[in-house]
């Protein structure tokens, strides 16, 4: 460090291959608190044919909870590699977006010890599923099949009638 090594363009390089590859290594789980939101039917959920959970965030023991703010901004993230702890800079980098993708209000989960990959969670962290619009009637039979089992709320997605929205409209 005193002998500033570190501005070398090799030794440079080296510390970013290292932190890409650690970065690599990190699984992130992406939320949302927009359930209504016509672009994210529309680019996460197959068009409006697929499903979006509603988790319970409340409770302080589930993993739901230690889900994070994403920051949206206009330029680049700095991270002061020195300064800040290994996880401080990957929450840096994976917490930081666009602001063009600020309607999404989404928060995440990143995994680092158990890396990238399916994630467990909680079964009881599930509030209610809802339904696309133009699901499928054999998934959507699928679908509601499965909320029944564990006796979980399901919600149909409908255009609204009145305005460019969705609306809810439970399932009996």
């Amino acid at each position: 460090m005193e002998r500033k090594h570190y501005q070398e363009p090799a030794c440079l390089k080296a510390v970013i291959d290292d932190a890409q590859r650690n970065m690599d290594s990190v699984g992130v789980t992406c939320f949302s608190e927009v359930p209504d939101s016509i672009l994210m039917w529309s680019h996460y959920a197959e068009s409006h044919s697929g499903i979006c959970v509603e988790f319970d965030h409340t409770d302080e023991k589930s993993v739901i909870a230690k889900a994070l703010p994403v920051n949206y901004a206009s330029v680049y993230t700095s991270v002061k590699i020195f300064q800040e702890t290994p996880e401080r800079q990957f929450e840096l980098f994976l917490l930081t977006k666009s602001d063009c993708w600020s309607h999404e209000r989404e928060w995440r989960i990143c995994h680092f010890r158990g890396g990238v990959g399916a994630q467990q969670l909680p079964a009881n962290a599930i509030r209610s599923i809802r339904l696309g619009c133009r699901m499928d009637s054999s998934a959507r039979d699928t679908i509601l099949a499965w909320a029944r089992q564990r006796k979980l709320p399901a919600l149909q997605t409908k255009k609204s009638s009145i305005q460019y929205g969705l609306e809810f409209e439970t399932i009996e």
